[in-house]
């Protein structure tokens, strides 16, 4: 009796493990997924920047510059400009998975674009929440 209790534990253990790992595999997969369109978004050209990254972001994003926060008009003004396609493309993107968001970074030297997004599983929805961008404002008197 006792071993078939045993046996039923270990192979619910690994049921449960099994289970939980391709969940994780899947919200990872989704999280790059949402890494890959906004890397994609910051290095291709678009008809409207205003509403089409408008969508991905929060109502009350946080976008920083060096710790002083940056108006959203601003940033899209910026993104209008098309600065960041060349800036993304010379950069070495890196990811950073947490339970409920994720944060990518593109790092060049001692200058790192970042993007904190907020991933809701279940739904499949992820909305940038914060976006530093040390060093890259020149132009905008704040």
């Amino acid at each position: 009796m006792t071993t078939k209790f045993f046996l039923s534990t270990i192979f619910c253990s690994i049921l449960v493990s099994y289970v939980s790992s391709m969940l994780s595999e899947h919200k990872i997969g989704a999280m790059t997924g949402a890494a890959n369109y906004i890397t994609g978004f910051m290095t291709t050209s678009w008809k409207d920047p205003v509403a089409s990254f408008s969508w991905v972001m929060s109502p009350h994003v946080e976008i920083t510059c060096q710790g002083t926060k940056v108006t959203r008009e601003d940033f899209l003004n910026e993104v209008k400009n098309y600065r960041y396609a060349r800036i993304v493309t010379e950069y070495e993107p890196t990811h950073e998975f947490a339970e409920d968001r994720f944060i990518v970074r593109w790092n060049h030297g001692q200058k790192v674009l970042s993007f904190t997004v907020n991933y809701e599983y279940g739904k499949n929805e992820y909305k940038i929440i914060e976006i530093e961008i040390p060093g890259l404002w020149k132009n905008i008197h704040l």
